[in-house]
């Protein structure tokens, strides 16, 4: 079956402040440009799998309340490493490095610095 996702949408109350910490969190560079007159900050995903970005209109709006969908990060490089990074460019861990159980591997959670609540995942 062929991966169901294809795209996903962060809320973001202060733009530049999104992007600088996604990009020290994830050592990326995203890609900014207006789409509609919006800023938008794109993920790069190289072509290959799922890929969104941040997003900051009128429709988009952070939220803390983790009762809806979470956006899962893959976390290659080990979960504490990343929630390490998040700590340092202003985010809160809310769960950290922890395993799934029945082999899915391993999880954290964090918010932001727009306050929403985002997922990591590590088969390792």
């Amino acid at each position: 079956m062929a991966n169901v996702v294809s795209w996903f949408e962060i809320p973001v109350s202060d733009f530049d402040r999104a992007v600088k910490f996604y990009n020290s969190v994830f050592q990326v560079e995203l890609e900014t440009t207006d789409i509609f007159g919006y800023p938008t900050a794109f993920f790069n995903n190289e072509g290959q799998g799922v890929t969104g970005a941040l997003m900051y209109t009128e429709i988009h709006k952070p939220t803390s309340k983790a009762e809806g969908t979470v956006v899962y990060f893959a976390a290659p490089q080990g979960i504490r490493t990343v929630l390490e990074r998040v700590v340092a460019a202003g985010g809160e861990i809310i769960v950290d490095r922890s395993t799934h159980g029945a082999g899915l591997g391993f999880y954290g959670i964090f918010k932001d610095s727009e306050g929403n609540i985002i997922g990591l995942h590590n088969n390792k």
